[in-house]
């Protein structure tokens, strides 16, 4: 290789080396050494359960009303999400494996990420109609996604209402900020899904800021009524809040969660964590008796809270309901066995699995998941310095515990990891385990990350330019690498030859 060439390479090399190296960014505005923090909430959480659905997850189907989630990591990374109906993890992420379409994303969904892409910049935001929006962003450090829904379904949807401001951004495009109305417009949805649940007034919303010295996680989901399964279950005033703080040491952890009623086929009932509670206890156990014999349960969830160290978790849901099919679907199996079997075998081979269907659905009211844990700032440790700028503890000249450079511990009880009498003279020798103080001068220098790339680049240049320099001029002085005028080659004359 040439030397011009080799002097290209390494200052392209060096070239690209400043400019990848991390300047002041997102992690400066924080002194925590690490975090990590997610923040997650939903109004109404569906979980549906039968091995029999082609779907490799447990459980097999997952959707949440009202979703939002927000995560944190040091670098820093994050993920702002938010989606009035998100499918789960497993299809929303994993969309375009499911269509076997790569780069297909769920569209009913908002992403805002750091460090920001295409689809999912710092700031976003979806208006599906007129008050049912999703909204995301992030800096790095204060990550937050919300959901705003005025109604979904109901007997005054405007299929077309303020529909156009939103569905064009699905992709993931910014629509420049919520456009959110003051109104009362339901958000158009499938029939289905408006026989399986209705809502009005709902938030949700789940944020993570990172401060100076401390990382916070809160998720809140609440909604006014919520009417389940044809309207045959009703909740009103549900509200539910996580929220954990972490400093690097201790971690803090708070849960509420509250619900103003519940009524079942039109009649008010009063829940507990141990099903329904109607204030008799022989009458309660019987009236649960009867409805888990039909594969039905209701309980309500204490929230849960606890911390370990630096870490700590929040969780909140405020109602649970079990329907269990397997009871109904043995009854229903007298009626269809004898049917199923006069149905020719080729096709009841291809009916069988939606026979053996049995599922059992899980549905929780309110759902808000908060968990924080960050670490400090390392700190290698310091040498206390002694009263003439010398470090306690260090031997200099002396024969004792004193030193020239500084005060020992005591008169002949040196702290110094050396015997007394074996200084090395004026310097100062550390205490082992600890990291030296750095003298004053290269304390007052700012982080390499603080420098400017240009004057980094700048003294590179100029470095390269003296060496160019001094290359030529060493040229010059030692004749331009001429052989000499006794014969003898330039270079290192090899001594083994004779």
């Amino acid at each position: 290789m040439k030397s011009s060439h080799r002097w290209l390479a390494g200052g392209t090399a060096a070239v690209i080396a400043t400019l990848l190296w991390p300047g002041p960014g997102a992690s400066a505005d924080t002194s925590l050494g690490g975090y990590t923090a997610v923040a997650e909430a939903a109004v109404v959480h569906f979980e549906i359960y039968d091995p029999v659905i082609p779907i490799p997850s447990d459980p097999q189907i997952d959707a949440s009303v009202g979703y939002t989630k927000s995560n944190v990591d040091s670098g820093p990374t994050s993920r702002a999400l938010s989606s009035y109906l998100w499918p789960g993890v497993t299809v929303g992420d994993g969309f375009d494996q499911l269509l076997k379409k790569p780069g297909t994303q769920y569209p009913v969904q908002t992403n805002s990420r750091y460090p920001a892409t295409t689809g999912a910049p710092a700031k976003n935001a979806v208006q599906l109609t007129d008050g049912n929006g999703m909204t995301t962003s992030t800096d790095g450090l204060n990550t937050k996604s919300s959901v705003t829904l005025l109604g979904i379904a109901g007997p005054d949807t405007n299929l077309v209402g303020g529909i156009g401001t939103g569905l064009g951004q699905l992709s993931g495009k910014s629509s420049g900020g919520p456009k959110v109305k003051s109104t009362t417009l339901p958000l158009p949805v499938s029939a289905p899904l408006a026989a399986l649940v209705q809502c009005q007034n709902l938030t949700s919303t789940s944020t993570v800021d990172v401060a100076d010295k401390t990382v916070t996680s809160e998720a809140h989901a609440s909604v006014s009524t919520i009417s389940l399964l044809g309207g045959l279950v009703k909740v009103n005033g549900l509200d539910v809040d996580s929220k954990v703080v972490s400093d690097g040491a201790k971690a803090t952890s708070t849960a509420n969660s509250t619900i103003t009623s519940i009524s079942v086929a039109g009649l008010r009932i009063p829940v507990d964590d141990q099903g329904v509670n109607l204030g008799l206890p022989a009458l309660s156990t019987t009236v649960s008796g009867v409805l888990k014999t039909l594969g039905l349960q209701f309980a309500t969830i204490p929230v849960t809270k606890t911390t370990q160290g630096s870490s700590g978790s929040a969780v909140a849901q405020a109602l649970q309901i079990s329907i269990d099919t397997k009871p109904l679907k043995a009854v229903l199996n007298t009626v269809l066995d004898p049917l199923a079997a006069k149905i020719p075998r080729n096709m009841r081979d291809q009916l069988q699995p939606i026979l053996d269907l049995a599922p059992k659905f899980v549905i929780t009211i309110g759902n808000s998941n908060a968990t924080a844990d960050a670490s400090p700032a390392y700190d290698g440790g310091s040498v206390p310095a002694g009263s003439d700028g010398g470090v306690i503890g260090t031997t200099g000249g002396g024969t004792s515990g004193t030193a020239g450079g500084g005060t020992g511990g005591t008169s002949g009880g040196n702290t110094s990891p050396l015997a007394p009498g074996t200084g090395t003279g004026g310097g100062s020798v550390p205490i082992a385990g600890s990291t030296p103080i750095a003298p004053a001068a290269f304390r007052a220098l700012p982080a390499l990350g603080d420098v400017p790339r240009m004057l980094i680049l700048g003294g590179l240049v100029l470095a390269a330019a003296v060496g160019w320099a001094m290359r030529r001029a060493g040229g010059l002085l030692l004749g331009g690498a001429r052989n000499c005028d006794f014969g003898l080659a330039t270079g290192v004359p090899d001594l083994r030859k004779g």
